[in-house]
């Protein structure tokens, strides 16, 4: 099976505890999805559409996932060896292959001049079953509210600049198209530390 590069984005949901290894890497769920959670956040990406026949041939086989949990290090590791640019898309995948060893899985990646073959670690343990927590939620939400990529990561460089990179962010929403606002609290100079975030307008 193959697997974009933002398969592997979700590695930044892992979690760092020792305590918790299970969420100390990303899964690979059967249907082809990756999931990663700290337990706070979860980051979800579905299947990659492109096909493993066109994957550049390298003389190994293709196989499917088995809710497997790789290491993070494994996939930033795996992240940092797919090519850079968009010039040849095939080449923006890594390609699950067979592993002869159980508890271990592989990827290759290839530039076309040379593959790696990634020998990763796997973690044991079942994972949380996050499907449930999907699953359980209402058809439809009270209101939706869209905020766009480059309005959080402001609001991320403001709050640990204005005090620190742990605070903990309160939000206030008032309805779909109505300010929302955020409170992070005191800083060490006692200075009061907020602010508010303009929501894009939602499609009826």
């Amino acid at each position: 099976m193959l697997y974009t590069k933002q398969n592997l984005a979700v590695v930044e949901g892992a979690s760092k505890d020792e305590n918790r290894p299970v969420l100390n890497g990303v899964l690979l769920d059967k249907s082809g999805e990756t999931v990663a959670t700290n337990g706070h956040v979860l980051f979800r990406v579905g299947k990659a559409i492109t096909p493993d026949d066109e994957f550049p041939s390298t003389g190994q086989k293709a196989t499917k996932p088995k809710d497997q949990i790789i290491s993070a290090s494994d996939i930033r590791d795996i992240t940092t060896k797919i090519p850079k640019g968009r010039s040849i898309p095939i080449l923006q995948h890594c390609q699950l292959i067979k592993n002869e060893k159980e508890d271990r899985a592989a990827f290759i990646t290839t530039d076309l001049d040379a593959m790696t073959i990634h020998d990763c670690r796997l973690i044991e343990g079942p994972y949380p079953n996050y499907q449930a927590s999907f699953d359980d939620l209402p058809k439809k939400p009270v209101f939706e509210i869209m905020i766009g990529n480059e309005v959080l990561e402001a609001l991320v460089r403001f709050v640990k600049k204005a005090k620190y990179p742990d605070a903990t962010i309160s939000f206030k929403f008032y309805g779909p198209t109505r300010v929302i606002t955020f409170d992070v609290g005191q800083n060490e100079g006692d200075q009061k530390v907020d602010g508010m975030l303009m929501p894009r307008r939602t499609n009826e």
